[in-house]
C-alpha cells in the first residue's frame, strides 16, 4: 500500500511540476518540486527505494523534457543516493538539515545540467542567479514535504508492525 501511494503521489508530483511549478516562476526560477520529493525519499528510505525512485522520476521527466533520454535520470538518482549516503552519516532529522539538503541538493542538480546542457546540446543555461532562487524555493518547498513523508513513513511502518 505504501508503494501505491508513493507511485500516486509521485504521479501527482509530476503533474505539478510540468504545469503549475513554471507558473509560480519568480525571478527566473521555479522550484524543482520532483526533486524535493525524491530527497524525501532519500532522507527517510533505504538506498534501493532511492535509487529506484530517482530513477524513475528523472525517466519520467526524461520523457517529458528532453530530447535525449537518461539525463535527468542520472541526475535524480545520483543526487539522491548521495543524499542518502551524507544522510547516513549526518544523523539529525531535523527539517534545518533537509532544507538544507533540498539548497545544496538543487544547486549541485542545476549546476550539472547546465554544465551537460551546454557540452550535449550547445544550449547556454543561466546559471547562477537562476539557480540561486529554485534552491532557496526548493529549501522552502521541502519543509512541508518533510513533514508529509515522515508522517507517511510513520503511519506505514506503525500499520506493517501490527
Amino acid at each position: 500500500m505504501r508503494y501505491i501511494l508513493r507511485v500516486l503521489l509521485f504521479l501527482i508530483v509530476i503533474t505539478l511540476d510540468t504545469t503549475l511549478m513554471p507558473a509560480c516562476a519568480i525571478g527566473g526560477g521555479f522550484p524543482l518540486l520532483s526533486l524535493a520529493c525524491v530527497l524525501c525519499v532519500a532522507m527517510i528510505g533505504g538506498p534501493m527505494e532511492t535509487v529506484i525512485t530517482g530513477a524513475a522520476v528523472g525517466a519520467v521527466l526524461d520523457l517529458l523534457y528532453q530530447p535525449i533520454f537518461g539525463l535527468n535520470m542520472l541526475l535524480y538518482m545520483y543526487i539522491a543516493l548521495a543524499v542518502w549516503a551524507v544522510y547516513q552519516y549526518v544523523y539529525t532529522k531535523n527539517v534545518f538539515m533537509a532544507c538544507l539538503y533540498a539548497f545544496v541538493g538543487t544547486f549541485i542538480y542545476q549546476g550539472l545540467y547546465a554544465l551537460f546542457s551546454f557540452r550535449i546540446f550547445g544550449q547556454s543555461v543561466p546559471f547562477f542567479f537562476g539557480t540561486l532562487i529554485r534552491a532557496a524555493e526548493n529549501m522552502i518547498l521541502m519543509i512541508p514535504l518533510y513533514f508529509l513523508y515522515q508522517w507517511i513513513a510513520v503511519y506505514f511502518h506503525r500499520k506493517e508492525t501490527l
